[in-house]
């Protein structure tokens, strides 16, 4: 896919438990009964992958869904989970690969979700859930956490090249204007964030709307700033005097005149 929408959630957030439940996408026979209207948040079901997946459009798949889920609102506390969302090949079902850590090693669950949901496997794996998490998710990945839930775009290949090589990685923070003035991209907004709901974000982001505030970009050489000219010399301003007498003591005690020196 040419493109990635990484969902950033955590633990520690009630929108984030609200929406994803316990990480595993909702069929639409689960979900029927229930409002997609929740505050903050929103069902994690098919349909609502599905909208993301496609952009919206019903044209096909546009993009792969990666959700990392963190322990907490730190990023550095590690990751909890991590979900990759794809159309499976019936082209209406989606596919789910959920990856658990498991007492320091990894959990794989497989599922395929539509009308209903179906189990298509389940294992232990070996693997260091550590080094899991480096191969699907690179490693600054956590400084676009502002806020929970939310959702950055980037390209695919940039996505790729930062698990491979660990160089920093740009993206578009729903609700932000990205700019590449840091190693990390600055996060930038006017009042309060423009973050719009994610299925409307991805589909605006494909069809260039003028809606969105920024773009993804990529790293951009930045001009050097020109040194500010020298001040000039500080020269003194000559001061001409007139010389007051100095009155005896005794005057000087009567009248309290004091020595003193008159500017022109």
């Amino acid at each position: 896919m040419s493109h990635v929408a990484v969902i950033i959630s955590s633990e520690r957030c009630g929108h984030c438990r609200t929406m994803r439940g316990d990480g595993r996408l909702l069929s639409k026979n689960q979900t029927k009964d229930k409002s997609p209207n929740i505050p903050g948040g929103y069902f994690y079901d098919a349909a609502f992958m599905k909208k993301i997946i496609t952009a919206d459009m019903n044209t096909g798949a546009k993009l792969r869904v990666i959700n990392v889920h963190y322990k907490s609102f730190n990023p550095a506390d590690g990751v909890m989970d991590i979900s990759v969302f794809m159309l499976d090949s019936d082209g209406n079902s989606v596919r789910q690969t959920l990856l658990k850590e498991k007492n320091g090693k990894t959990s794989m669950s497989i599922y395929s979700i539509g009308e209903v949901g179906k189990v298509i496997s389940t294992q232990d794996t070996p693997e260091d859930w550590d080094k899991i998490v480096k191969s699907y998710i690179p490693t600054n990945i956590g400084n676009y956490s502002v806020f929970f839930p939310s959702m950055i775009l980037f390209e695919g290949t940039a996505w790729a090249e930062g698990i491979k090589n660990g160089t920093p990685i740009y993206g578009h923070l729903n609700g932000f204007e990205t700019k590449a003035e840091s190693p990390y991209g600055v996060l930038a907004g006017k009042g309060q964030p423009n973050v719009m709901e994610f299925p409307k974000f991805v589909n605006q982001f494909f069809n260039g709307s003028k809606e969105l505030r920024g773009a993804p970009v990529v790293k951009q050489e930045v001009a050097p700033v020109a040194a500010a000219p020298e001040p000039p010399a500080y020269v003194p301003k000559e001061v001409k005097k007139d010389t007051v007498a100095i009155p005896t003591l005794a005057a000087r005690d009567k009248l309290k005149v004091r020595l003193f020196v008159v500017e022109k």
